[in-house]
This record gives structure tokens, C-alpha cells and sequence, in this order.
């Protein structure tokens, strides 16, 4: 999902020393916790990671709640933690003994910590040292600096009772600097899903996590928030179970910044839904087994994706649309039809392209992956990502993505979703004649003259291009 040799990380559903189980026990489904911190356990290591960003994600009912492609980079080998690069901190750095000796004093000491602003790493902790004139307090900060503040631009400390709490609603003092702790320890735990009230707050991993499989589907069919941890399959659960036992419509919200994991949150929704909530349609044998409407909705995000996704300089696999997916059911719970609508297409895109970003994946696709007869009908025999234009200037590669299995994903879900074979090479040669247009250049025919012409050589591809469109030259 993320790096070259992707390594997957550890199942935070069933950590050692957790006292939630994971999966695999069969006494029981996991319950909600609030772990001590510091992390005391063994962690692992040397998971590839960007960087991470925050979605929130609102819960159904009012409701608004929250493939993907990363270049990533690997963390430092002293830290033995899962945490990116920009909220490593010098205390991580340190080891977790002063980790221990802040958190285990802030209850029984008497001291009074609070967190501090800092240029560098968002937030330091200390303790109060003495309270000086004119409002000001001295500081003694984690990273052994003393820091002369006013009370008023400090912050409070939680109990270390409240490190990676699964809702952070609970928090005794509820401010920017609590919440971006309680995130960062349940991060570096692996837990990436933390409610927060009403909402879910999701932070992209970059690295693929076991935690979306059938076996989890099942552990949140119909449970309850205090009875499972955090999770995407939570939400979606809760606006099925609200659908079919109040009859009323149900929204879900996914938003956040680019990179944050909208795309892949949205496929988990819909991979819930149509797990949960099996279809009214006859499925007679295996062989039509893929064309029901549960596996035509799961299988347009490779289309949706193909021709309105690209990579850009924070996200390898950015939606460049906007979409509404509008999925109908039953009085029975089961799924009677769905609707996709998609606006706000970055067509721009197309033609202007930036030296550190792709185009839209459909272009590489059929250039890596279309075997030898469809390049020679669309006149693409031979010819490679640098031969045009439109995709000679940005990156031929995403690191770990292979395009030409995306493009049998790509062909497998057009046969799903019923696309006739007709159809397809259609929608393929205006691609091809996409390509071809982009080579086409124009100059002027001379200074003083207000007048334009083609280039010696975009005459050939001109020619290509009205050939595939079935139009003439002239």
C-alpha cells in the first residue's frame, strides 16, 4: 500500500500485553481500554512511513464521519517506534526512562506538569518550578531546558490514566496539546482509530494493516462502541444498524486534508456495507457471483480511481474529484441499488503537469499494461511513458504500485460492472487519442504576423489522433 517492499505492521487488535484480545479469541469480542503509557512492551521496528495526517470522520445519524500509493521514507534506526519523522520528538529519542519518570510522577508527586508551545515539536511537557512576578511561571521541560512563560499560554496535563484513550471526550483537560498526545501514543501502538465524541479520527498509517479482513467484519456486525475499539467498521455498523431499525436515511462524512486516507476509509465504508448487507439479486451459480450489486459497488473504485485519481506531491493515489455514493436499501437491510455521482473534475490536470507528480493513472495503465494487438489498433505500438507530452514531464513510477496489475484490475472491474467489450475499447481509444493529441504542437508562422501552424512533425500525430476518434484530418 505504501513502500517498495511493504512490511506489514503488528495487529494492534491483538498486541502482547494488551488486555484486549484480538480476533482469534473466541470467549468474547475485544472491549474498549485505556492503556497505561509509556509503551513497556517491545515494539516493532523499521516500518517504512511519509508522514501522517489527520481525518476526522463524524459519526452517523447527524452524521457527519472518515488505494492508496505513498512514497515512503523510513524512520530514524534509533527509534524504535512507529511514529513519522515530523512528530518524532527529542523525548522519543531519549528512550521512554524519562517518559517514565514525567508520566509515572504526574499523579502521586504533586508537581503541576503542563504542556508548553515549542517552534519545533509542536508541544513540550514540564512541570512548574516556581511562579514568578507579573503573572509569569518558570518551567522545567522534558528536553532539560527551563522556560520562562505566562500561566495564561500553558496548557494542563492529563493523568497518565488517560494515555490512549479510545474516546478523547474523556479527557480530564480537554486542549490541542492533550489531543495531539493521546493521537501520538495510540499511533505509535498502532491504533490509528480514536473517537472523539461524535467523530472518529482516523491517521493514515502508510503501510498496510490486517485489520480490514472478514474476521473483523464479523467482530463489529452489530456491536456497540464500549464493546470494540475504535474502528472505521464501527461507524459504518452503527448508520447500517440505524438505517434498518429507525427507517431513516443515514449520511457518512469523510473528509480531511490530502493524504489523510479519505479514499481508502470510503472503500472500507463500502466493503462493510456490502459485506453486512447482502443483495437482493439472484446469484444462480459461481459464475455470477461478481455481478451482484455488492460486488459492483466494490468494484468501481478501480474505474473511479483509473480516471480520477492521480499521484501528487503528498499523496500517490489523490482522489482529483469529488464524489456521492448513495447506496439503497430494503426495509430488510439488504441492498436494492446504488448511485455514484462524481463533480469538481481537476481536468487542468491533463495538460499541466507538475515535474514531481503523475497524471491520471489510466494513461500508464494502457501504456504498461495493454498487450500488443491493442497498441497497434490504437497506434501505441512501441511508444512509452516518455514518448508523450502528457506524461513525459512528472514520474513514470509509483514506488510499489505496479501498473500493469492495476490495469487487470482495472479490465476485470469494467467486465464486473458490465461494461460490453464494445464499450471499452471506446472509452480506451479516446485515451489513446488523448495521448496523441497532447504530441500535437503549434508554432507561429512568423513575428509580425498574428497567425499560427502547425509543427513539421504534428501533422503524423494529428493524423493518429482523427483516426481513433473516426474523424477527418482536414
Amino acid at each position: 500500500m505504501a513502500s517498495t517492499s511493504p512490511q506489514k505492521r503488528g495487529n494492534p487488535f491483538s498486541r502482547t500485553g494488551s488486555s484486549s484480545p484480538g480476533p482469534a479469541n473466541t470467549n468474547g469480542r475485544p472491549k474498549s481500554m485505556v492503556s497505561t503509557s509509556p509503551l513497556s512492551g517491545p515494539q516493532s521496528s523499521g516500518h517504512n512511513r511519509s508522514y501522517s495526517s489527520l481525518a476526522g470522520v463524524a459519526s452517523p445519524s447527524y452524521t457527519p464521519v472518515a488505494r492508496h500509493r505513498s512514497n515512503s521514507k523510513a524512520v530514524l534506526p534509533s527509534s524504535n517506534t512507529f511514529a513519522p519523522s515530523f512528530i518524532k520528538s527529542e523525548e522519543m529519542q531519549r528512550g521512554v526512562d524519562t517518559v517514565k519518570g514525567i508520566e509515572g510522577e504526574n499523579d502521586f508527586s504533586g508537581k503541576r506538569y503542563v504542556w508548553l508551545k515549542d517552534p519545533n515539536t509542536a508541544f513540550v511537557k514540564g512541570w512548574v518550578v516556581e511562579e514568578l512576578e507579573d503573572n509569569h511561571i518558570l518551567v522545567q521541560c522534558d528536553d532539560g531546558s527551563q522556560r520562562e512563560v505566562h500561566a495564561d499560554s500553558v496548557d494542563k496535563v492529563n493523568p497518565a490514566k488517560f494515555d490512549k484513550a479510545d474516546d478523547m471526550a474523556e479527557l480530564t483537560h480537554l486542549n490541542e496539546a492533550s489531543v495531539v498526545h493521546n493521537l501520538h501514543m495510540r499511533y505509535q501502538a498502532d491504533l490509528i482509530y480514536t473517537y472523539s465524541g461524535l467523530f472518529l479520527v482516523a491517521i493514515n498509517p502508510y503501510c498496510p494493516l490486517t485489520i480490514y479482513t472478514n474476521e473483523y467484519i464479523n467482530m463489529y456486525k452489530g456491536q456497540g462502541r464500549e464493546e470494540t475499539k475504535p474502528h472505521i467498521y464501527a461507524m459504518a455498523d452503527e448508520a447500517f444498524r440505524n438505517l434498518v431499525d429507525e427507517g431513516e436515511n443515514q449520511s457518512i462524512l469523510v473528509t480531511g486534508e490530502s493524504g489523510a486516507g479519505k479514499t481508502e476509509n470510503t472503500k472500507k465504508v463500502i466493503q462493510y456495507l456490502a459485506a453486512v448487507a447482502h443483495s437482493d439479486s439472484p446469484v444462480k451459480n459461481k459464475a455470477q457471483q461478481h455481478s451482484n450489486l455488492s460486488q459492483q459497488i466494490l468494484r468501481a473504485n478501480p474505474i473511479l480511481e483509473a480516471f480520477g485519481n492521480a499521484q501528487t506531491v503528498r499523496n500517490n493515489n489523490s482522489s482529483r474529484f469529488g464524489k456521492f455514493i448513495r447506496i439503497e436499501f430494503t426495509r430488510a437491510g439488504t441492498i436494492a441499488g446504488a448511485f455514484i455521482d462524481w463533480y469538481l473534475l481537476e481536468k487542468s490536470r491533463v495538460v499541466r503537469l507538475n515535474a514531481h507528480e503523475r497524471n491520471y493513472h489510466v494513461f500508464y495503465q494502457l501504456l504498461k499494461g495493454a498487450d500488443r494487438k491493442m497498441k497497434q489498433d490504437f497506434m501505441l505500438d512501441g511508444l512509452d511513458v516518455e514518448d508523450f507530452a502528457y506524461t513525459r514531464d512528472g514520474h513514470d513510477t509509483i514506488a510499489g504500485v505496479s501498473d500493469q496489475e492495476e490495469w487487470n484490475s482495472l479490465i476485470e472491474a469494467f467486465a464486473i460492472m458490465g461494461f460490453a467489450d464494445k464499450e471499452q475499447i471506446s472509452i480506451l481509444r479516446t485515451i489513446a487519442a488523448v495521448l496523441h493529441l497532447g504530441n500535437i504542437t503549434v508554432v507561429k508562422e512568423s513575428r509580425a504576423a498574428d497567425q499560427a501552424r502547425l509543427a513539421s512533425d504534428a501533422r503524423a500525430h494529428a493524423d493518429k489522433m482523427c483516426r481513433l476518434l473516426g474523424i477527418p484530418v482536414e
